[in-house]
């Protein structure tokens, strides 16, 4: 099996705040050792091998515990799925970052054509993910583009008013690194600098650690 690592570089940055800080305005208190894993991608193997797609997503389960990883990341995940990820996650003492498929904030027509789209999902996602102690944030989207930051910080405020004990993150591109503590204010913010890029300028890198706490996405 092959997993993204998330290689994470805690940066503490001073944030203020115009009300009462609550747990969701601040960075992760612990250190992660984490994996990427899309959602589709168990169903296509269990498939391939003619197994329980939760059969291959145990086996996952247990590969990371078995390596110490402490953090899974999941990317389009069914929001029907996750009081079952949640458990098995529990069970190895792993903890759990979703970005679940119905609150992805870059899907455009959610926010802009459908104004009550989100306010009926945030409050059912969050039921759904109830005081689950593996849950640790959200992850409000992955690689939106600069038109759409507005609105991973809108549902980043509404997520403080619903679920005030879990922090938002989302993976922004890197090179629009920069810009993304102007115009977001979620306590870490991830940033896909890849290995295979062939070029970062360093000053880049500096210029969002300077802003923000980061973690980075390599491949390993």
């Amino acid at each position: 099996m092959k997993f993204k690592l998330l290689l994470v570089a805690t940066i503490c940055v001073g944030a203020a705040f115009s009300e009462e800080t609550v747990p969701a305005d601040c960075p992760p208190d612990f250190v992660p050792l984490g994996a990427y894993l899309s959602w589709e991608r168990p169903a296509a193997c269990a498939k391939h091998f003619g197994i329980d797609p939760w059969d291959d997503v145990n086996r996952r389960l247990d590969a990371l515990q078995a390596h110490h990883v402490n953090l899974l990341w999941v990317t389009n995940m069914s929001e029907a799925n996750l009081p079952r990820l949640a458990i098995e996650c529990e069970k190895r003492r792993m903890l759990l970052l979703p970005c679940i498929d119905s609150i992805e904030a870059k899907v455009e027509w959610r926010g802009d054509s459908n104004i009550h789209y989100y306010e009926d999902a945030l409050p059912r996602v969050v039921k759904t993910a109830g005081n689950s102690k593996a849950i640790a944030g959200w992850v409000l989207s992955d690689e939106p583009q600069e038109k759409d930051f507005p609105r991973p910080e809108a549902l980043r405020l509404r997520l403080r008013e619903l679920d005030s004990n879990r922090f938002c993150t989302a993976v922004f591109m890197w090179p629009q690194a920069p810009l993304v503590p102007q115009l977001v204010k979620f306590p870490v913010v991830c940033v896909d600098l890849y290995l295979s890029f062939p070029k970062i300028h360093p000053a880049l890198i500096g210029a969002c650690l300077e802003s923000h706490p980061i973690a980075a996405e390599c491949w390993c």
